[in-house]
């Protein structure tokens, strides 16, 4: 799978039409690549800080190998994987919150581009 520089991908749609299989399956494909210096699947977070705790405990490098000396602490993380080539996947983002934190995680890690794929409601 090739992908343009800063790509992004937003799947949307009722539920149980199966977002999250897509979703699982385009991450798993993408990591077994080995493009991305690291990746994180986050699902089921419902706030904020929830989102942060995974992407501290869930981040991986290349190989599949969890980072434990980040610890979890989220701008550990950051400060870790800015600069790098990332793939993150954040499952049932459905609030304005949600889009501010990934927009924040964009704005941090220098990339150029965000879409937004799915309508949010305030």
């Amino acid at each position: 799978m090739q992908l343009e520089k800063n790509s992004c991908l937003g799947l949307s749609g009722v539920g149980g039409v199966g977002k999250t299989a897509m979703a699982k399956l385009v991450y798993e494909t993408l990591c077994a690549d080995g493009i991305f210096e690291y990746t994180c699947f986050v699902e089921g977070a419902k706030h904020e800080k929830e989102i942060e705790v995974q992407v501290g405990k869930n981040i991986r490098d290349r190989h599949g190998n969890y980072i434990p000396r980040l610890g979890g602490a989220f701008a550990d993380v950051w400060a870790e994987v800015r600069g790098k080539k990332l793939l993150f996947v954040f499952d049932d983002i459905d609030r304005v919150s949600d889009v501010e934190l990934l927009q924040r995680i964009v704005y941090e890690n220098g990339c150029k581009h965000f879409y937004l794929g799915t309508y949010v409601e305030p």
